[in-house]
C-alpha cells in the first residue's frame, strides 16, 4: 500500500526516465478507510504518467473467482509507440501489436461468456447501474469488526496502510506479543482461527500474519471474538 506521495514520486521517476510502471490493481476498491470513500478509490500510477499497465483481476473485484479472467489497462499514448527492438521478437514494431501477441499466446483460453461478463459488469458500473464502491465496501466493514476485536484483545497491526491504521481491506495483518509467525499460528489453529504467515508473501516479518475477511460474514463476528478471548486468557501457556 503506498501513499499518494509515493505513488505521485513513482510517477515522477517513470516520466523522468521513460519507464513503464505495472501495477498490481488486483485489490482495487477492496482497501477503504472509514471516511466514505471517493468515486475513484485507489492511489494510481495513471494519474501521473501515461507509462503505465494496470492488473485488475474479476475474481477479486467482481468475486468472479473460478474463470481466472483479469484486465490490463494501459494509455492509448503508450499503446501508439513504436521501438525498433520489438520487431524481431513480435515481427512488429508497434507496442499495442506486440502486447496483444503476447496476451493472446499467454492466455488464448478466457472463454467468450466470462469476457462477455466481465464486459457487461464494467458497462454497469460506467453507466451508473451498479455501485462497486459500495459493494466492495462490505469488506472494509469487516475488517474494521476484525480489527477492531483483536486490538481490544492484544494484538497488534503489523502493516498500516499508508502510515493510517483506520484503513481497512480484503485482508489485514497481525500479530501478538512475544510470538513468531509459527507460534501465533499454531495457538490460533488450536481455537478454530487459520491464517497465513507474512513470509509467505514474502515480507521480512517474522512475528507477523495475513488473513482474509472474505469469507467471515457478520453473524460470526461473535464466535470469532469469542475464541480471540480465549486465545488471549490462555496466552501464557504457548507450547513452543
Amino acid at each position: 500500500m503506498l501513499s499518494a506521495d509515493e505513488v505521485r514520486g513513482i510517477g515522477g521517476v517513470c516520466e523522468k526516465n521513460d519507464i513503464i510502471a505495472i501495477e498490481d490493481a488486483a485489490y482495487l476498491g477492496m482497501v477503504t478507510s472509514d471516511q466514505k470513500m471517493p468515486v475513484t478509490p485507489m492511489n494510481s500510477i495513471a494519474h501521473h504518467t501515461d507509462n503505465f499497465f494496470l492488473l485488475l483481476s474479476a475474481s477479486k473485484m467482481f468475486s468472479y473467482a473460478g474463470e481466472r479472467i483479469g484486465v490490463l489497462i494501459s494509455s492509448s499514448s503508450l499503446m501508439g509507440r513504436s521501438y525498433d527492438a520489438l520487431e524481431e521478437m513480435f515481427s512488429c514494431k508497434r507496442f499495442d501489436l506486440a502486447v496483444k501477441r503476447t496476451i493472446f499466446n499467454l492466455t488464448a483460453g478466457a472463454p467468450h461468456t466470462a469476457q462477455y461478463g466481465v464486459a457487461g459488469i464494467l458497462k454497469a458500473i460506467n453507466d451508473g447501474k451498479y455501485d462497486l464502491v459500495e459493494t466492495l465496501s462490505e469488506y472494509g466493514r469487516r475488517a474494521k469488526a476484525v480489527k477492531s476485536i483483536l486490538l481490544h484483545n492484544g494484538f497488534h497491526i503489523v502493516y498500516k496502510s499508508n502510515g493510517d491504521e483506520s484503513e481497512n481491506g480484503f485482508y489485514l495483518t497481525f500479530g501478538f506479543p512475544g510470538l513468531t509467525a509459527a507460534q501465533l499460528l499454531k495457538e490460533l489453529l488450536y481455537h478454530g482461527i487459520t491464517a497465513l504467515p507474512l513470509s509467505v508473501f514474502g515480507s521480512s516479518s517474522k512475528d507477523g500474519l495475513r488473513a482474509c475477511v472474505g469469507l467471515l460474514e457478520p453473524k460470526f463476528f461473535s464466535v470469532f471474538e469469542r475464541r480471540i478471548q480465549n486465545f488471549s486468557k490462555s496466552k501464557m501457556m504457548i507450547v513452543v
